[in-house]
């Protein structure tokens, strides 16, 4: 049967609203800074129960205190299930990933397993041109074209489980920028960008 994308994007969406509504899991951050939603959540294009958010602080010097206590409250966390942290990940995805701090952790949610992602960007003005960028994309899609960048998003996953790392982002360009308007044409797209849709990284 044929999996309805509209569908199971409405329902991970009320998962992550859920998720983002849990004080205990945002606490620290909060204290310290303000959450900015992103990704496929912010543009209610989820495909897999993948929340992505951004941390914004003006206390940059103690950056990593905060994240090694959000870890350390996290962690105690019954649902939660694994952490990582990274200082370095744009060495290793140089096209995608911008510099900056990155927390990851999984919980479970009762009814799958959710990964959340906490990106604390170094240079702000990316940060703002990244917030940005996501407006447009959202102010400027249509239902039809929601529609096709779920199908086109959930191709990408279905062998994998995930979508490739930088896949999404080329997905929402050949829609909203290029006009692309077959699953085929983007996929030919993300090729041409040097994209992955054969390995997830």
């Amino acid at each position: 049967m044929q999996t309805d994308v509209i569908e199971l994007a409405d329902q991970l969406q009320k998962e992550a609203k859920i998720l983002l509504n849990e004080k205990q899991l945002w606490h620290t951050f909060l204290q310290n800074g303000k959450i900015h939603i992103a990704g496929s959540t912010y543009l209610d294009l989820l495909v897999f129960p993948d929340l992505d958010v951004y941390f914004e602080t003006t206390d940059t010097i103690n950056i990593l205190n905060i994240f090694s206590d959000t870890a350390r409250n996290l962690i105690i966390i019954d649902k939660v299930r694994s952490i990582e942290f990274e200082k370095d990940l744009y060495k290793r995805y140089p096209k995608q990933v911008p510099e900056g701090l990155f927390l990851q952790y999984r919980i479970d949610n009762g009814s799958r397993l959710w990964k959340i992602d906490i990106w604390a960007i170094k240079n702000k003005n990316i940060l703002n041109t990244k917030m940005k960028e996501s407006a447009d994309f959202k102010n400027r899609m249509t239902p039809d074209q929601r529609k096709l960048i779920l199908q086109a998003k959930y191709k990408l996953m279905f062998p994998f489980g995930r979508t490739p790392i930088g896949s999404s982002y080329l997905v929402y360009r050949a829609v909203l920028e290029k006009g692309l308007n077959t699953v085929d044409k983007i996929l030919s797209f993300i090729k041409e960008q040097g994209g992955n849709i054969d390995t997830l990284k």
